[in-house]
């Protein structure tokens, strides 16, 4: 009875966000709901392209999107733009627009990747992230291009997102995470469980039980009035 119920409970949400091919640019809606038990958990994916229904589901955010990504012409490309408040210089808050944009990997026949890049779009400014590395690998980790934006913006302009927060840590042992949504925990209510969760951090292999005191689920690009500013790289 307890795990249909959660079946039931399932949670809609949106992502509103531009399909890019060439010159073509059109509005779509990304409706993905999550689902969690005991014993796992699946995203259901479910958007409309140029007339075209894609329902793709996994276990995983990042796979689902890399799945809806490989139907896609790997001339394309699923811009996110996300309004989110800045910090310039330390004490000035602002509102910006971080454009996520998300590619479908060059070979298709390697699975579960997607390739990110950055845009922060302040005033008439913009700055981005590259999507290939300095040594030309393309960048199919989350984390990697915040961290390269953050080195870009250096500490002029903070994001105030949840990646940059002291209070989120992310389980990534088995690489179960691209640091965009998959295995992310919010400590923002139990500091004190954070404090001897860094104890062992990065590594937390055995250390689930103090993982599940935290609030899981979370979002990269989400934040709140609680977010405190992490100084360090997440190793």
């Amino acid at each position: 009875m307890f795990e249909r119920q959660q079946e039931d409970s399932r949670v809609a949400r949106q992502l509103l966000a531009y399909f890019v091919d060439g010159a073509y640019k059109g509005i779509v809606q990304i409706d993905y709901r999550y689902t969690r038990t005991a014993k796992s958990s699946v995203f259901d994916i479910y958007t409309r392209i140029q007339g075209r229904d894609y329902h793709v589901t996994r276990h995983s955010f990042f796979g689902a999107i890399a799945d809806l990504l490989d139907q896609l012409p790997v001339t394309s490309a699923v811009m996110l733009p996300h309004r989110i408040v800045i910090l310039r210089n330390g004490k000035d808050e602002d509102i910006a627009t971080l454009e996520e944009w998300l590619y479908p990997y060059e070979d298709r026949r390697i699975g579960d990747t997607v390739v990110y890049q950055l845009k922060l779009l302040v005033g008439d400014s913009s700055i981005e992230t590259p999507r290939r590395t300095e040594h030309g690998y393309l960048v199919t980790d989350f984390g990697n291009a915040a961290e390269h934006l953050r080195k870009l913006l250096g500490d002029t302009i903070r994001l105030k997102i949840c990646y940059f927060c002291r209070y989120l840590a992310e389980y990534n042992d088995y690489g179960g995470t691209d640091y965009r949504h998959d295995q992310l925990y919010c400590f923002r209510d139990s500091p004190d469980v954070l404090d001897e969760l860094m104890k062992t951090y990065p590594i937390l292999r055995g250390r689930e039980s103090l993982l599940a005191r935290g609030t899981p689920d979370m979002d990269a690009l989400h934040s709140c009035a609680a977010f405190t500013y992490r100084e360090t790289p997440r190793p």
